[in-house]
C-alpha cells in the first residue's frame, strides 16, 4: 500500500502557457487545432508568420522549412500514402479530399531549438462511431506497475504469498520506452484521401493514405490494434481488466501502454530482449531505465554503470528509485503554473482547498453573483481544467476540483474565489507524493 506524504518544496520551472488571445484572434483559429489554418497554397506566407502551436513562440523560418521537408521525406520514405487524382477521391467517398495543416512545436532551447513538424488530417469528428475508440489505461495501473517493482515477492498459484525464487537475478527494474511517429506505424483500413502537404504538392492530386495520417479518426484505434498484434506475437498476455497492460508470463515481465509510452518491469536480461524487439518492431527510442542509483553520491538523475536513472519522467510525472523503495510525483511545473496564473506568489497559504460555506453555496448565492467577464471566465477554466488535470495525482483537490469544474459554462465571481483560493492551498502544500516501501520479507 502506497503511502502519502505531503512537502512544502517547489522548483522553479519556465512559464510554458499559452498567453491569452483577444476574441477576433480567437475566431481565425482552427476549430479543430486551435492553431491558425492557413491553405495550402500559402505555404510561403506561414512560413514568415511560423508560430508554436502549443506555445505561441515564434519560430525561425528556415528550421520550420527544413523541419517540414524531412517530415515529408520521412513519411514517403514509408509509404504513407499514395498520390491518386482527385476525381477518384469524389468517387470513392463522394467527398473532396480532407484538409491538412502543418502543426510545429519547438523543444530544447534557444541554444540547441529542436523543431517538430507533423502534417494532420482535418478529419472532424461529426458523427460518433464505437469503432474508431482507442482505450488508455488508468493512471491506477501506472502506479500498480511502481509496486510491483518496489515488491520482491511473488504469490504461488495457490495464493500463498512466497519469497521471489529469482533473487540471484537482481533487483527488479523499470523500462520506459516512447514510440516516434506512433500512428505512421498503423495501417489505414479505409479510404482516405487528403490535400497533399504543400511542399509535396501535385496539380489536379491529391493523397490516398496507405498508413494511419495524425489527426485521422480511427488513426489512434489502429494504432492500438497494431501494437497489441505486436505485443501477444512477443508472447504477451493482453490485461483483461484494462487492455492497454500486458503481461508476459515466461519472463515475469508487466507492462502498461499509454498512448505511444511504453512502460515495462523485469530483471535486467529481460528488459534487454524487450528492447531488443520493440525496436524491431517500432521506431522507438529509450527515455529510460530506472533503478538503483549510481555509488560515490552523485546526483539523484545520474545515470549509473549499468545504465540505469534513478529518476526520470513518464507521462509528466517524476519517479524516483531511493534507498527506502519508489516515489512518484504529479509535475509540480502545474501547481507553479496555477500560483503564477493567478499572482499569488508570496500570499499566505490557506488549511484546505474550499472553505465550509462554499461546500453548501446556496443557490441564491450563485444567482446573484456577477458572471465573469469574456477574458476573465477564458482563464477561469483554464485554471480549472488544470487543477482537474492534477486532482488525478493528488486526492486532496478532488472535490474542489470538480465543484470549480462544475461551474466552467458560466463562471461567477463566487467562482472565482473559490478559484483563488484552491491556488492559495497549493502554494501552501505544492507537492504531493506517493511512497511505495521496499517489500523484501
Amino acid at each position: 500500500m502506497a503511502s502519502l506524504a505531503l512537502a512544502a518544496a517547489a522548483r522553479e520551472v519556465p512559464d510554458q502557457l499559452d498567453e491569452e488571445e483577444n476574441y477576433p484572434e480567437a475566431l481565425n483559429r482552427d476549430p479543430w487545432t486551435g492553431g491558425t489554418s492557413v491553405p495550402a497554397g500559402q505555404g510561403e506566407q506561414e512560413e514568415e508568420v511560423a508560430t508554436d502551436d502549443v506555445t505561441g513562440e515564434a519560430i525561425p523560418a528556415d528550421f520550420v522549412k527544413k523541419a517540414r521537408a524531412e517530415e515529408v521525406e520521412f513519411m514517403k520514405s514509408w509509404g504513407v500514402w499514395e498520390v491518386r487524382p482527385r476525381a477518384e477521391a469524389w468517387a470513392k467517398t463522394g467527398k473532396a479530399p480532407l484538409g491538412g495543416r502543418w502543426v510545429d512545436h519547438i523543444k530544447g532551447d534557444s541554444d540547441n531549438p529542436n523543431v517538430r513538424c507533423r502534417y494532420v488530417a482535418k478529419d472532424l469528428a461529426l458523427w460518433k462511431d464505437d469503432a474508431m475508440f482507442a482505450a488508455t489505461p488508468p493512471l491506477e495501473a501506472v502506479r500498480l506497475l511502481l509496486s510491483d517493482l518496489a515488491t520482491r515477492r511473488r504469490a504461488s498459484p495457490g495464493g500463498r504469498v512466497v519469497r521471489d525464487c529469482r533473487r540471484e537475478r537482481g533487483r527488479r527494474k523499470a523500462l520506459f520506452i516512447d514510440v516516434k511517429k506512433a500512428h505512421l506505424h498503423a495501417f489505414a483500413c479505409r479510404d482516405v484521401y487528403v490535400e497533399l502537404p504543400p511542399e509535396a504538392d501535385e496539380a489536379g492530386m491529391c493523397a490516398k493514405l496507405v498508413r494511419c495520417l495524425y489527426g485521422t479518426r480511427d488513426a489512434p484505434s489502429r494504432w492500438e490494434a497494431f501494437y497489441t498484434e505486436v505485443m501477444e506475437g512477443l508472447g504477451f498476455q493482453r490485461g483483461k481488466a484494462s487492455s492497454c497492460c500486458f503481461y508476459h508470463p515466461d519472463r515475469d515481465i508487466r507492462c502498461v501502454v499509454h498512448g505511444d509510452d511504453f512502460a515495462f518491469t523485469g530483471y535486467d536480461a529481460d528488459l534487454r530482449w524487450v528492447k531488443e524487439s520493440m525496436e524491431e518492431h517500432f521506431l522507438c527510442k529509450v527515455t529510460g531505465k530506472l533503478g538503483p542509483p549510481p555509488t560515490g553520491g552523485a546526483s539523484a538523475a545520474a545515470v549509473g554503470a549499468s545504465g540505469d536513472c534513478s529518476e526520470l519522467r513518464f507521462l509528466n510525472r517524476v519517479i524516483r528509485w531511493t534507498p527506502q523503495g519508489i516515489r512518484y510525483e504529479a509535475d509540480p511545473r502545474h501547481v507553479e503554473q496555477l500560483i503564477r496564473d493567478l499572482e499569488l506568489l508570496g500570499e499566505a497559504s490557506v488549511r484546505s482547498p474550499l472553505t465550509s460555506p462554499g461546500l453548501k453555496r446556496t443557490v441564491e448565492a450563485l444567482e446573484s453573483a456577477e458572471p465573469l467577464d469574456r477574458q476573465r471566465a477564458s482563464s477561469y477554466r483554464g485554471l480549472a481544467a488544470k487543477a482537474n488535470y492534477l486532482a488525478l495525482d493528488r486526492p486532496d483537490l478532488a472535490f474542489a476540483a470538480k465543484e470549480c469544474c462544475r461551474r466552467m459554462s458560466c463562471p461567477s465571481t463566487v467562482d472565482w474565489t473559490a478559484r483563488v483560493r484552491l491556488a492559495r492551498y497549493l502554494s501552501g502544500q505544492p507537492r504531493l507524493v506517493y511512497d511505495f516501501p521496499r517489500q523484501d520479507e
